[in-house]
C-alpha cells in the first residue's frame, strides 16, 4: 500500500476505504476548525445575551434606586453585618476599600495593562485600559440616580463620602478591571497552580471590595449590588471582544486552539 494513504474501517465490516493522507489530513483539519469556530460563535451569542440581560438588571435596578433611598432588606442586611464588630475584620474591610483608591487605582490599571501586553497581546491591554477608562461612567450615573449615602442615624459609619451612593464605584472598579485580569488568567495562563492562584485571589478581591463599602457604612448592598451589575455588563463586552479578535492581535493562542491564533 502507498506510504500517503491511510484505511478507513466502515463500522464493524470489513468493508475499507483508502484515502490519500495528502488530501485527509488538511480537509479533517479544516472542518474541526469549523467546528471550533461555531462553537465559540454560539458561545459569543450567549455571552452578549447574557450581558444584555444584565444590563436591563442594572437599568431596572437605577431607576428603583432613583425612587427609593434604600431597597427593602438594605438596613437590615447592613445592620447584621456591622454587628460583627473585630479589629482584624474592621482592618481587613479598611484595607480591602483603600487598595485600589485615587492614585492607586490608575496604578494597578496601569501595572495590569503592561503585564497584560507582555504576557498576552496588545489587545488585551487595550482591554484593561478601557476597563479603567469605563469607572468614569459611574459618576454619571450616580448623577442620574442621586440615591444618598447611608446615613449614621441608621447605620455605623465609618468613612464619611460625599457623592450619591448608587451605584458603589468601588464594586463597579473591581468587577471590570480585577474580574477582566481575573478572566485573563483563567484563560490564558496554562500551569493549573498559578492559573488557580491568581485567579482566586482576583476574585475573593472583587468580593471583599464590595463586601467592605457595605460594612464601612458607605453604601447600601443594593448599591454594591448595583456597581456589580454595571462592571458585569462592561466585562461581559470586554470579554466578548477579546474572544472574537484576541487570535488576530494578541500572541498567545486560544489555549487547546493554537491553529487558530493568527498574529500580525
Amino acid at each position: 500500500m502507498c506510504a500517503n494513504t491511510r484505511v478507513l474501517y466502515c463500522g464493524n465490516s470489513h468493508t475499507c476505504v483508502r484515502v490519500n493522507k495528502t488530501t485527509f489530513l488538511p480537509t479533517f483539519t479544516i472542518i474541526c476548525e469549523r467546528v471550533i469556530i461555531f462553537r465559540m460563535d454560539s458561545s459569543n451569542r450567549n455571552l452578549l445575551i447574557i450581558t444584555g440581560a444584565l444590563a436591563v438588571l442594572a437599568v431596572a435596578m437605577s431607576l428603583g434606586a432613583h425612587w427609593l433611598s434604600r431597597f427593602p432588606g438594605d438596613l437590615q442586611f447592613t445592620l447584621l453585618f456591622q454587628s460583627i464588630h473585630r479589629n482584624l475584620l474592621l482592618s481587613l474591610m479598611k484595607w480591602a476599600s483603600y487598595i485600589a483608591e485615587g492614585w492607586r487605582s490608575v496604578c494597578i490599571v496601569v501595572v495590569g495593562s503592561i503585564i497584560v501586553w507582555w504576557r498576552v497581546g496588545k489587545l488585551g491591554a487595550l482591554l484593561v485600559v478601557s476597563a479603567g477608562l469605563s469607572t468614569l461612567l459611574v459618576s454619571v450615573i450616580k448623577t442620574l440616580v442621586g440615591r444618598p449615602r447611608p446615613s449614621s442615624d441608621l447605620v455605623h459609619v465609618w468613612i464619611v463620602e460625599n457623592s450619591n451612593g448608587f451605584p458603589s464605584g468601588h464594586a463597579f472598579y473591581a468587577m471590570v478591571v480585577f474580574g477582566l485580569m481575573a478572566y485573563f488568567a483563567f484563560t490564558y495562563i496554562r500551569k493549573p497552580g498559578l492559573r488557580t492562584l491568581i485567579f482566586v485571589s482576583l476574585v475573593v478581591l472583587v468580593v471583599l471590595r464590595g463586601a467592605s463599602r457595605v460594612y464601612l457604612g458607605v453604601h447600601w448592598p443594593s448599591d454594591v449590588l448595583g456597581g456589580y451589575l454595571y462592571g458585569a455588563v462592561f466585562l461581559g463586552i470586554f470579554i466578548w471582544i477579546d474572544r472574537k479578535l484576541g487570535r488576530r492581535f494578541n500572541h498567545i493562542p486560544i489555549p487547546g486552539y493554537p491553529h487558530l491564533n493568527q498574529t500580525n
